[in-house]
């Protein structure tokens, strides 16, 4: 059982952390996205993170970019500008894609990337998922934690008698 309650408190611990890591790049304009598909491998690979600086939505030839297409955010990279915008592709795809991305697309940069932790912020993402690990380390903290106040029963005849044998009504 602590073996589990550790576990929990491992990751409620790194959720905090991670949270607060991401709250601190978005206050700097870089917001993470998960990259699920292996459009990117080898240099972004399926189930990875990115990092998109969104103040940086002026990339040059060569630079990997986040964009919207139809409700979806996709990372592909620039091959070159046109004039009506930029034509990208997956590093791991054949051809290019299809439609140019309109400036006006394009989420941001990409500035890094890590490995694995977009399954973790997918998964994240979902409420009832999060709600879940959330309140199973607050429920093994609970059943650790002693209690601040302890309901103690005291006998108070045994200690009245015990006061009264002591050097009550002697003259020392």
């Amino acid at each position: 059982m602590k073996f589990i309650k550790w576990i929990l408190n491992g990751l409620a611990g790194s959720i905090v952390i991670l949270g607060a890591a991401i709250f601190m790049l978005r206050l700097a304009g870089i917001c993470p996205y998960a990259v699920l598909s292996g459009s990117m491998e080898p240099v972004i690979p399926t189930g990875g993170i990115v990092f998109t600086d969104t103040t940086d939505r002026q990339p040059a030839e060569g630079d990997v970019i986040t964009y919207q297409l139809s409700g979806t955010t996709v990372t592909h990279r620039v091959i070159r500008q046109e004039k009506y915008g930029y034509i990208t592709k997956g590093d791991a795809n054949q051809g290019e894609d299809a439609n140019p991305v309109l400036p006006s697309q394009i989420v941001g940069t990409v500035c890094f990337s890590l490995p694995v932790l977009g399954f973790v912020v997918s998964y994240l993402q979902n409420r009832a998922v999060l709600l879940l690990i959330l309140a199973a380390a607050v429920l093994s903290l609970l059943a650790e934690s002693k209690p601040v106040l302890r309901a103690e029963t005291f006998n108070r005849k045994k200690e009245k008698g015990e006061r009264g044998k002591g050097t009550r009504g002697k003259t020392i």
